[in-house]
């Protein structure tokens, strides 16, 4: 059999004139020594190869297996094919991904908030015809799990709602052989001891909490409802979830507030957030135009090229502090990715309180955009069928990039919109700062990335 290098690989040079060797198919890893580094140069050609004949006998061990990591792969096997029939068969086609809005309602007033603000709370009729359809495709046995991602809105304001429908869908999955995952995205001023029991009680895993800064930034950007400081609030509740459950902490940035991302670091470690036993993992987040309620954020945007270099810089810092989460968690190590987000998904909708049908959390707000009503038949519904219909392979630049397993195309939003300033932004990390990111990763001495 001949052999070809994979046309997923990415080559990148190390110190000591060592490589790295990182397969975008599979997401697995490499060192290369440097006394190696040239016979893997020498394959890297497009005429096929024999192992036994045109391999020397010292090497044929490590490159058989990196054959058999697919480094090296079947001079017949046709890749992006196999990309293909890999999204085919990706685990959210058959998987529910719920994301719950129980209500609109918040408790504070974020001066670069995309959503229109509503103090609507999910009704009883809206619960119960929830239950139902969750019922239904769980009978049907065309689904194996089920994921809720709870949003707001404040999540908390409707802990009643959380509460009722998180029993009655683990139920559900329970009675039907179904695995069940819970998260939440959450301001973090409500929780304290009880109410990570509860969370902790009714199957969420993790929760997302926002700390913008300092004191003196975050008060200024995420004041509560009546104008009152909320940093002390979120602190509190960060060291309350990370007890008992997995806490990410995102800072959201922009040109004005970036250079104090790093001092929440020193906050969060004076509060003992980064205590053993405790998972807390702290990223940035650029702040933006997501919709046209915060159009205003645009002139204080970073550029996504100045802004990755944060997020390098940021990493590194973070690094230093978490030495209980996995290094490739905090370095974003991409991985092979079945859909370019959830929104692609068949099977993936964001309830509204109200009972309305969305694709796309970021467009909650906006009724025109839904596709329907929980209950109703909205999944032949344009605004529906215009994310599950999205062929990352149509496009002829995606389907030559050696990068498009790790991302599909990126956000199916934004990444295709030329207006956007979010526009191909997928693209500018990969081909310019994925390198930077394994560089990074393969410092902290972590164990090589599996395929």
């Amino acid at each position: 059999m001949g052999y070809l290098p994979s046309r997923y690989n990415l080559t990148i040079a190390d110190r000591d004139s060592q490589s790295l060797l990182f397969n975008c198919r599979t997401g697995s890893m490499v060192r290369i020594p440097a006394v190696l580094r040239p016979v893997i140069e020498a394959l890297h050609v497009e005429a096929p190869f024999d192992l036994d004949r045109d391999v020397a006998p010292e090497a044929r061990n490590l490159i058989a297996g990196l054959a058999e990591a697919k480094f090296f792969v079947d001079e017949e096997l046709d890749e992006l094919e196999a990309v293909k029939a890999g999204v085919a068969a990706g685990p959210e086609v058959r998987t529910l991904n719920l994301t719950i809005l129980p209500t609109m309602g918040c408790n504070l007033r974020c001066t670069y908030c995309y959503q229109v603000r509503q103090g609507l709370v999910m009704r009883e009729e809206t619960l119960e015809a929830l239950v139902r359809e969750v019922e239904a495709r769980a009978a049907s046995s065309e689904i194996d799990g089920i994921e809720v991602d709870w949003f707001g809105g404040e999540p908390l304001l409707a802990r009643g709602v959380i509460a009722e429908l998180s029993a009655r869908i683990r139920e559900i999955a329970g009675r039907h052989g179904l695995a069940y995952r819970a998260v939440m995205a959450t301001n973090g001023t409500l929780l304290d001891d009880a109410t990570v029991e509860l969370l902790a009680g009714v199957g969420v895993e993790e929760v997302q909490i926002t700390l913008d800064g300092p004191p003196e930034v975050h008060d200024r950007t995420r004041p509560r409802a009546d104008g009152a400081a909320s940093f002390d609030a979120v602190v509190r509740g960060i060291l309350a979830a990370s007890r008992r459950l997995e806490v990410v902490v995102r800072i959201n940035v922009d040109r004005h507030t970036v250079g104090d991302a790093w001092k929440v670091l020193d906050y969060l470690e004076q509060a003992g957030c980064f205590e053993t036993g405790r998972s807390v993992q702290p990223y940035i987040a650029a702040i933006g135009p997501l919709s046209s309620v915060c159009s205003h954020t645009c002139d204080a945007m970073i550029p996504a090229d100045e802004f990755l270099d944060h997020v390098l810089a940021f990493q590194e810092a973070v690094l230093k502090r978490c030495s209980g989460v996995d290094p490739a968690v905090i370095l974003g190590v991409p991985r092979p990715v079945t859909r370019a987000c959830g929104a692609h998904s068949e099977l993936s909708m964001c309830v509204h309180p109200t009972g309305m049908i969305h694709k796309c959390g970021l467009e909650v707000h906006e009724p025109e955009r839904a596709a329907g009503r929980v209950g109703e038949a909205y999944e032949e519904h344009p605004n529906y069928r215009k994310w599950v219909d999205l062929d990352p392979f149509a496009d002829p630049t995606c389907a030559r990039c050696r990068f498009l397993p790790l991302c599909l195309g990126g956000c199916p939003k934004y990444s295709r919109d030329p207006d956007s300033p979010y526009h191909r932004e997928a693209c500018l990390y990969f081909h310019r700062y994925l390198e930077s990111t394994l560089r990074l990763y393969a410092t902290t001495g972590a164990r090589p990335l599996p395929s």
